[in-house]
């Protein structure tokens, strides 16, 4: 009897035993089944990307393949409990890292492709009164006259009007239309309309001119309404190499900075900093000529009929006037821009941990002792520093404290975007890789295509060589003259030094025949 309770006894262990084997096994197959399928998902993504050379693509994926069919005969086998165990927690794991390194491939490719050719574009247009008129919000303005431009602007206006008008319950308001921007100003200071609507951009460059250099002062915003509005599709067909004009691996962009901390790009706004890139991917040399940003240029605006203006009241026609005016100044082609948002950069700077750059000289920052609502102000030591977002931002918008005032500036953005393009070649740019991209997609938007960046990734992967790069600053002299824009008034300009524009010209051809560019020693623009 005793006997037959062991053999029962000995029975139900064998069972259990089996019955946990079996669910082992199954969790073992299923384990092993999702670690499989990430890998191969990972490979398909990254292979897709076009980022990877085959050179690593091809070993990365043989060993993922071949470590996640070790771990899986690991994770089926043997006699000890220990290593089928071992084998699903290592496998478990290499699936995990598969689907993250899925998300950041995923995340970075269609951060890439939001960023190239914008669908969507951004402008804004407030509502003006003077400093001291007591209306507080929009009901207050049901009776108010109001001025608005008659060309300038006009679309983006008449949606602005519609928004207010929506707000007033379906009120219609009373309006006149000007022909001059600063006419309209005039009107409303001297009390014949009580409020205007202007493009924000437009008043920027009204506080330019002559006579109204302290317009801001005077006149108040009381709301401002943002335009969102569809672009025409300018995604370049990302399977078809794009032709530059130049020879292989040769390109130019023009890159353009506008001042906002509204964090996204306004599609029409004035370039705080224009800097022309030419790049000779072969040779790995960058050429960065910095443009003032009041060079008194020819504008590139049919209806201008060669007239003259201000290089950063281009922006307030579209990019492709900033390109084509860029084009004209040095006589070449501009095949791709690059447009950034410098408050979205300040944040970019601080996702990768902070800079470093090289400061020539002792200088305190005059636009954070003004803007920082603290009281705080940043100073600048020589040498080498290390500069947080913030910190950096103050640095490559300073003019006033930097010698060469505007083309003080334009070297040290220069430094600030090399500095940038290092830390975003090395492991930093792991850091907060999420918000580092979210950033990205928000302020930054360029017509680079596709292809184009993806080869200079994989290149740049496969060599690892050290990129050079040049810089040089275009130089002129101050004057007052009347720009375009302005209809007549007078407002300070450069008068381009044509010796330093040549200088320019003979270093971008440099770059695009191969050599490695050589600024003049006699040339106090280069550095």
């Amino acid at each position: 009897m005793r006997e037959n309770k062991n053999i029962g006894s000995e029975l139900d262990a064998t069972a259990l035993r089996i019955r946990g084997g079996g669910r082992r096994l199954v969790a073992a197959v299923i384990i092993d089944i999702i670690a499989a399928l990430a890998v191969i998902v990972f490979g398909v993504l990254l292979w897709s990307s076009g980022l990877l050379p085959l050179k690593f693509f091809i070993p990365l994926c043989v060993i993922l393949l071949l470590l996640c069919g070790v771990l899986t005969i690991l994770s089926l086998g043997g006699r000890h409990l220990l290593r089928p165990t071992l084998g699903m927690i290592f496998n478990l794991l290499l699936a995990l890292a598969c689907v993250l390194g899925s998300y950041m491939v995923t995340k970075g490719v269609d951060t890439l492709r939001d960023i190239i050719g914008k669908r969507e574009s951004s402008n804004h247009v407030g509502i003006y009164v003077r400093t001291d008129d007591p209306a507080k919000d929009l009901q207050d303005l049901e009776s108010y006259a109001f001025g608005i431009l008659g060309k300038d602007d006009r679309e983006n206006t008449n949606k602005a009007i519609a928004d207010l008008e929506e707000k007033l319950n379906g009120k219609k308001i009373n309006y006149k239309e000007y022909t001059d921007k600063s006419v309209m100003t005039v009107d409303l200071l001297s009390g014949n309309i009580d409020a205007m609507f202007m493009n924000t951009s437009l008043l920027e460059v009204l506080s330019g001119a002559e006579g109204f250099e302290d317009i801001n002062s005077k006149i108040r915003e009381i709301y401002s309404t943002r335009i969102i509005s569809e672009k025409p599709n300018t995604v370049i067909d990302m399977n078809q190499p794009s032709d530059t004009g130049y020879p292989d691996g040769v390109f130019t962009v023009y890159m353009s900075g506008i001042d906002t901390r509204s964090g996204y790009l306004v599609e029409k706004s004035r370039c705080d900093s224009n800097i022309l890139a030419v790049i000779n991917s072969k040779t790995k040399n960058v050429l960065l000529i910095s443009i003032p940003r009041d060079y008194y240029v020819e504008l590139a605006l049919p209806e201008a009929n060669g007239a003259k203006d201000k290089l950063t009241h281009a922006g307030i026609y579209g990019v492709q006037c900033s390109m084509d005016t860029v084009a004209k100044l040095f006589d070449i082609d501009v095949n791709y821009y690059f447009r950034v948002n410098f408050g979205g950069f300040e944040q970019i700077i601080d996702a990768l941990g902070g800079i470093t750059v090289y400061n020539d000289y002792y200088f305190e920052s005059t636009v954070s002792f003004f803007e920082d609502e603290a009281g705080r102000y940043y100073s600048y030591p020589a040498g080498d520093i290390n500069l947080t977002g913030e910190a950096a931002l103050y640095f490559a918008r300073e003019r006033h404290a930097v010698s060469g005032g505007d083309r003080g500036r334009g070297l040290n953005q220069m430094k600030v975007i090399e500095a940038v393009a290092d830390k975003m070649m090395s492991p930093a740019i792991l850091k907060n890789y999420s918000n580092l991209l979210d950033q990205i997609k928000g302020n930054f938007e360029m017509s680079i295509p596709y292809d184009t960046v993806s080869e200079l990734v994989r290149d740049q992967l496969d060599s690892g060589t050290d990129w050079k790069f040049t810089t040089y600053n275009v130089d002129g002299a101050g004057d007052n003259q009347p720009p375009y824009s302005l209809g007549g008034l007078y407002a300070y300009v450069m008068v381009p030094d044509e010796s330093t524009v040549s200088t320019a010209k003979d270093l971008i051809s440099q770059v695009v025949d191969g050599k490695n560019p050589v600024v003049p020693e006699t040339s106090a623009a280069g550095n």
